[in-house]
């Protein structure tokens, strides 16, 4: 009896599905990722016990970040702000006509100000090099061209250019891409400086705020409604039976009349 088709299970990277569901992502849009229906995907958790224990574990992992993000909404939380600027390097020149034009100090600075974490999702771990500009597509490795990235973006953006695959892609989030662009366009001015100037200009922390977020009432009372229903619902049910004991209401009624009627002293 000929074998049937090798199942596409044995082809899935586990690391890369638990990065997927640890950030948020469907079932069904991990089925689409590694381009299997819905069904097949159900199918496989249903035929590999382990498979879809660890599944439904990365979930729960990111489900307690949304809670504990909710909480410290609800109750206001401190977070720290760092503002960099330019400043130039006496005595560090860069070489902009060498064949490697890409520099450890770049990469270092890269991983610093996207804090060792993934450009496009903001995971932390193993990062790699990937190019804003694919080299498929001209980009090149240099300086402003090549932001740190996570194995699991890396492998979702391929060659495609940044501006056509990030807002597309699950992992998209407006802060980030607003770092991402204040990023590019620091390089941009950096290497401008560095083409008129013999210094070499980096970036460099230059002063860190912390910031008390106040309590977000929106998170505070989605916080209560689900934690003490009785207490915050918006509308409270009263039983009403609709029986008057009439006995009462005439008995109320002589006694009124008796005390009108009683002559005074």
């Amino acid at each position: 009896m000929p074998a049937g088709r090798p199942s596409k299970y044995n082809g899935v990277d586990l690391k890369q599905v638990q990065m997927l569901a640890e950030q948020g992502w469907t079932d069904a849009q991990m089925a689409k990722f590694f381009g299997v229906c819905e069904d097949t995907w159900h199918e496989w958790k249903k035929v590999h016990p382990k498979f879809s224990e660890s599944l439904r574990d990365w979930k729960v992992a990111a489900d307690f970040r949304v809670e504990r993000s909710l909480y410290e909404s609800a109750i206001g939380y401190t977070c720290k702000e760092t503002v960099k600027e330019l400043i130039a390097a006496n005595g560090l020149n860069r070489n902009r006509e060498s064949e490697i034009s890409y520099t450890t100090d770049d990469w270092l600075n890269a991983l610093e100000f996207f804090d060792n974490r993934c450009a496009y999702c903001g995971n932390s771990g193993k990062m790699t090099k990937d190019h804003v500009v694919p080299l498929s597509k001209g980009g090149k490795l240099e300086f402003g061209n090549v932001v740190p990235c996570c194995q699991s973006c890396n492998s979702r953006k391929k060659d495609r250019d940044l501006s056509f695959w990030y807002e597309q892609d699950a992992s998209y989030d407006k802060e980030r891409e607003a770092k991402l662009k204040q990023y590019l366009s620091d390089c941009e001015q950096i290497k401008e400086h560095d083409d008129n100037d013999s210094k070499k200009s980096c970036l460099v922390v230059t002063k860190e705020i912390t910031k008390k977020m106040a309590p977000n009432t929106t998170a505070c009372i989605f916080w209560l409604k689900n934690r003490k229903k009785e207490e915050w619902r918006d509308r409270h049910e009263f039983n009403h039976s609709g029986n008057v004991a009439i006995e009462n209401v005439l008995a109320s009624g002589r006694n009124r009349s008796k005390n009108r009627d009683k002559p005074e002293d």
